[in-house]
C-alpha cells in the first residue's frame, strides 16, 4: 500500500487510561479536505450505561503536517452525557502511525495516551472492495 501525507481512510487504534485499565480498541474512518478533519469511530461500549455493544461518535478536528487533533463527541443516542474528548498527536513521515494524548479539558477528569494505525487509505480503497466501510460511510 502507497503511503500517504493525509488522514484520509480506515484506521485502527487504542486509547489507554493512566491507571491499570486495559486498552480500548477502536475504529476510525477520517476524510480530511483541506487540513479539516472529518469522521466517525466506532469502539466496544466499555462504560455508557446502556446495553449497546458499541458506541459511535463524530470525529471533527484538523491537521497541520504532522501534528493531528480532533474531537470525539459520542452519539447522544448511547445515553452518553459529557464533554467531547480531545485527541491530539503526531503522525509519522509515511502517515502510518499517530501517537499522541487525550483528554476531556476538565480538570479531575481523565486522560491518556491513543494510538493510530492506518489499515487503508481512501485512495487504495477506491481501487478495491475488499474492506466494508464503516457504519454511516458511503
Amino acid at each position: 500500500m502507497a503511503s500517504e501525507c493525509d488522514m484520509n481512510g480506515l484506521w485502527s487504534g487504542e486509547y489507554r487510561y493512566p491507571v491499570n485499565v486495559p486498552p480500548v480498541r477502536f475504529t476510525a474512518w477520517f476524510t480530511e479536505t483541506g487540513g479539516a478533519l472529518t469522521g466517525t469511530s466506532l469502539e466496544p461500549n466499555t462504560f455508557a450505561p446502556t446495553s449497546a455493544s458499541e458506541l459511535g461518535a463524530a470525529l471533527a478536528g484538523h491537521r497541520a503536517g504532522v501534528n493531528v487533533a480532533f474531537a470525539k463527541i459520542y452519539d447522544p443516542d448511547t445515553g452518553i452525557v459529557q464533554p467531547p474528548v480531545f485527541y491530539a498527536g503526531i503522525a509519522n513521515p509515511a502517515f502510518t502511525t499517530v501517537i499522541g494524548t487525550w483528554s476531556f479539558g476538565v480538570i479531575g477528569w481523565p486522560s491518556g495516551e491513543f494510538t493510530l494505525s492506518r489499515l487503508v487509505s481512501a485512495a487504495a480503497k477506491a481501487g478495491t472492495r475488499q474492506i466494508a466501510e464503516p457504519v454511516g460511510q458511503n
